[in-house]
């Protein structure tokens, strides 16, 4: 709380504990979001999203696509086609011509 002893020059006091009460508030929605969603870093979630402009539906929003992402991008690493494929792409320039068409025959 900011007392109003405070010298003008550095403003109003009810003005500045207002703003510092909207600041505490939206720290406090954030990190209340941060559990809800079971993020693992709410101190880093904090520092991501307290100075944007986002409503806290839209960084729910955001997360929940972050991690939808992210889920895909594992199920994507572990997909033995997208390996093979991967590992086609690793070797075409490495191996004879004819090869890569054989890895993909292999594939099929």
């Amino acid at each position: 709380m900011i007392l109003t002893k405070l010298p003008i020059q550095f403003g109003e006091a009810d003005l500045l504990n207002r703003r510092l009460n909207k600041m505490m508030i939206r720290a406090q929605d954030l990190i209340f979001l941060a559990k809800e969603i079971n993020c693992e870093d709410s101190i880093q979630f904090l520092k991501k999203y307290y100075s944007s402009n986002q409503t806290l539906e839209e960084v729910k929003a955001e997360e929940q696509k972050i991690a939808k992402d992210q889920e895909l991008a594992i199920s994507h690493q572990l997909d033995l086609y997208n390996q093979i494929d991967d590992y086609i792409q690793s070797k075409t320039k490495k191996v004879c011509k004819d090869m890569p068409r054989i890895y993909r025959n292999m594939k099929e």
